[in-house]
Order: structure tokens, then sequence, then C-alpha cells
């Protein structure tokens, strides 16, 4: 990794501190969110009351892959938060997914293909070059490459008369946020109604946070906060259940 992609996210993070400061501003209502929400979760999803043991052999099983990666190909800035993907490995034991799309390849690319689930993982990015790294990191974890694609490419493979299957568990977090925030609804409708999982990442940024969220609510779909699972500093995760 060369310094320019090391430098690159901490100059991004130093320009975008004012949403540190409104988040701290905000902390203590985004807490009570966070442990309403995480209540209801837990009696949806009864694994959850169990999760602190869950989470801790999911951490044991991917720190040393999430060391490497962050080391080697993505700093931690830019990366999925190690809490993140703790939580994604944690729902596909539990809730045993067969089709995932995972939106924005890279590090949850790993983290879904080395589940022990067996799961047909469909991972998508915006850059060709980048699709090319997480194959590479792959491969090197001896790990099945299959169905990385563009964003384009998943289009051309639903209007090639065999589009893939309605997805249990999506990852939303391609790209920029204008860019995830546009392509909210087309995520919507590819996951599974009544009983489909989409994670939407960087909830902690204000102003994406409220226009996610209003587009939800457009759409009736529920969410919930997961901050009290997800929580890496400020950085959290929502899940959206169409």
């Amino acid at each position: 990794m060369n310094a320019v992609a090391r430098l690159g996210p901490y100059l991004y993070a130093a320009a975008h501190a004012h949403n540190a400061v409104w988040e701290l501003a905000s902390a203590p209502r985004a807490r009570r969110i966070a442990a309403r929400d995480a209540a209801a979760l837990c009696a949806r999803f009864p694994f959850l009351a169990d999760y602190q043991r869950l989470a801790s052999a999911a951490r044991a099983a991917l720190l040393p892959a999430y060391a490497d990666y962050t080391a080697n190909v993505s700093p931690a800035p830019i990366t999925i938060a190690l809490e993140l993907a703790i939580f994604l490995r944690v729902v596909c034991e539990q809730l045993q997914p067969r089709a995932i799309l995972d939106l924005g390849s890279g590090f949850s690319s790993y983290a879904f293909r080395a589940s022990p689930v067996a799961s047909a993982v469909y991972s998508v990015d915006d850059s060709r070059a980048w699709l090319e790294e997480t194959r590479a990191f792959l491969a090197a974890h001896r790990l099945e490459a299959g169905h990385l694609l563009t964003w384009d490419e998943l289009g051309a493979v639903g209007a090639s008369g065999s589009p893939p299957p309605p997805f249990d568990l999506v990852l939303h977090d391609i790209a920029t946020l204008d860019v995830r925030l546009a392509r909210l609804d087309d995520v919507i409708s590819s996951c599974r109604p009544a009983g489909g999982l989409i994670v939407i990442d960087d909830m902690h940024v204000p102003w994406y946070r409220r226009a996610v969220l209003r587009a939800l609510d457009r759409r009736r779909v529920r969410y919930f906060s997961l901050r009290a699972f997800t929580r890496k500093r400020l950085r959290h995760s929502y899940l959206a259940l169409p």
C-alpha cells in the first residue's frame, strides 16, 4: 500500500471533521435510540441476546485477516469496521442467508465468504480495479471469488434473463454516500420482501442518516439503529427490514 493510499483516508476524515462534531452533540439521543432499538431487535432475533458470546468467537475468526487487510490492502478508515464485519458474520451464522448482496467489495467480501455458512455472495463495486484487489485478497486466503461484478454488470445479469435471486442479506456500503443514497431504492427492491435484511453503513454521518431515514419512511421500510452492535468510535450502521 503506497503512501497516498495510506494518507488519503485520514485527510478525508480531517476535511469532514464537522460531521464528528455534530455526531458528538447528538450522542445522548443516539444512545437512547440505540438502546431502544437493540431491545426491539433482541425480541425479533433472539440470538442477539447472546451477542457478546457469539461476537467473541466471530472476532477471533476474523481478526487475523482483518489485520492483514488493513495493513496491506486498505487502511482502517475506509475499510468496514471490524465490529460491523463481526456483526455480519454472526448474522450469517444464525440466519443462514441463501443469497447475499455485498455492495462495496473489500473486507466484507472476505467476511461473507469466510463464514461457515454456505451462501451465494455477489460482491459489487463501481471500480473494476478495486474488484481485482478483492479478487487477489480472496485468492490469497483460498476463498472462492465468483460473482465479483461492477454495478452495471449486476444490472446486465438481471437483463439477460437469468437475474440473481432476491437477496436475503444486503450490505449497502458502495462508493460515496451520494451514490448510495441515489441507489437506495434499487437496493431495497433487490432485497427479499418479508424476511430480507439490509445493513446500511456510515449512518453516523448526520446528513446521510437523515436522508436515508426519510427515504426508508417514504418506502414504509422499518429500520433500527445497530449502534449497540456495530459502533467503532462514532461510526455505526442501521438495519432496514423491507
